[in-house]
């Protein structure tokens, strides 16, 4: 009777840790497939990557849009907590706001584009590239400075 007990109890125990660590792994398993970085609450793995060139370099990109509900301090305080480590940088293109958070590295990167006149997100993007972008270069690149001179 005895062992009959400690089987259940065990048993029991194994369910509820797994109970636990499903559920939580399930949460962290959203990951852009480009650059392999966490994707936000809401957005679904994207196969539709994009060939670019940053500051003269080949990168990789996948766009989110969003739903018009997320606005772009949400979002910037979610890939604060979710990029540890990483580095911001804000700018300005065609009156929409241009936050990009980049690895230390240089070679993985998240872009929040903003709606214009407003504080709504408009889209996420996700870069990866072989061949890192040094801080000036996230800083300076944009449409009107492709060379990131």
């Amino acid at each position: 009777m005895n062992t009959f007990i400690l089987k259940s109890l065990l048993l029991a125990a194994i369910a509820a840790a797994l109970a636990f660590a499903i559920p939580a792994w399930g949460a962290d398993s959203a990951k852009d497939p480009v650059s392999g970085l966490p994707l936000a609450p809401g957005m679904t793995p994207s196969d539709d990557s994009l060939s670019i060139n940053i500051c003269g370099k080949p990168a990789q990109a996948n766009l989110y849009s969003l739903s018009g509900n997320d606005t772009v301090p949400a979002e910037i305080a979610w890939y604060k907590a979710h990029l540890p480590g990483y580095h911001m940088v804000h700018a300005f293109w065609d009156n929409r706001s241009q936050d990009t958070f980049f690895s230390p590295d240089g070679t993985k990167g998240v872009n929040i584009t903003g709606t214009p006149k407003s504080d709504e997100a408009f889209s996420v993007t996700y870069l990866s590239l072989k061949t890192g972008l040094t801080e000036h270069q996230w800083r300076v690149f944009s449409p009107s400075n492709p060379a990131c001179k």
